[in-house]
């Protein structure tokens, strides 16, 4: 009978224990967890901002079986951390594509873009001396994304040959920060440890 009392004031206490321990720690990741992805974003190649944001964290388990994982899940933060081969396929490059976007945000070929889009409405209007103010606008657009999927097929095929070197912002992280995560994991147990003392 004291044996089995035993047994059960240990298992109750192991329980509290368990308890106390994953309310630390899963707080302590919790911070931690924001403090590295901020820490990843700066590391990040920067455009719109989209790769960036999709960097977060989550504490996920139970118990004694707490775990941090930082993360993105968009392709473009796929490259950023382990780049792209030389030979492999051409990224998208057509109207519509990230591609084709970046190009039009970076303003590679603004001049040439331009030229194309005046072209355009010229052409038209030497056909269409009538043309509304809309379809003038529609000729420019057309003949200026042509050019701009031109300039996109030319980097495409160029990030074909040559690849994307791995900017690896998840690793260089990790490593830079391996104190910090080992001084949070200590830090919460050791407050773990002293609510424990306080209760018993």
């Amino acid at each position: 009978r004291l044996m089995s009392s035993l047994r059960a004031r240990a298992r109750l206490a192991l329980r509290e224990a368990e308890v106390v321990f994953a309310q630390e720690v899963g707080a302590a990741f919790t911070q931690l967890g924001r403090d590295l992805a901020e820490r990843v974003r700066s590391k990040m190649r920067e455009d719109t901002g989209a790769q960036k944001r999709n960097v977060r964290s989550r504490v996920t388990g139970s118990g004694f079986r707490k775990a941090l994982v930082v993360y993105g899940d968009k392709a473009q933060t796929h490259v950023d951390e382990y780049g792209r081969r030389p030979g492999a396929k051409m990224p998208p490059w057509r109207r519509g594509s990230v591609l084709f976007k970046w190009v039009g945000r970076k303003g590679i070929g603004a001049g040439e873009i331009a030229a194309a889009r005046q072209e355009g409405q010229r052409r038209s209007l030497r056909r269409r001396p009538d043309i509304s103010q809309a379809g003038f606008d529609r000729a420019g657009a057309r003949r200026a994304n042509k050019v701009q999927e031109r300039i996109s097929f030319l980097i495409a095929r160029k990030i074909a040959r040559q690849g994307i070197p791995a900017g690896k912002p998840f690793e260089r992280t990790k490593k830079e920060s391996a104190q910090l995560i080992r001084a949070t994991a200590d830090g919460a147990i050791k407050k773990g440890v002293e609510r424990l003392n306080r209760k018993a």
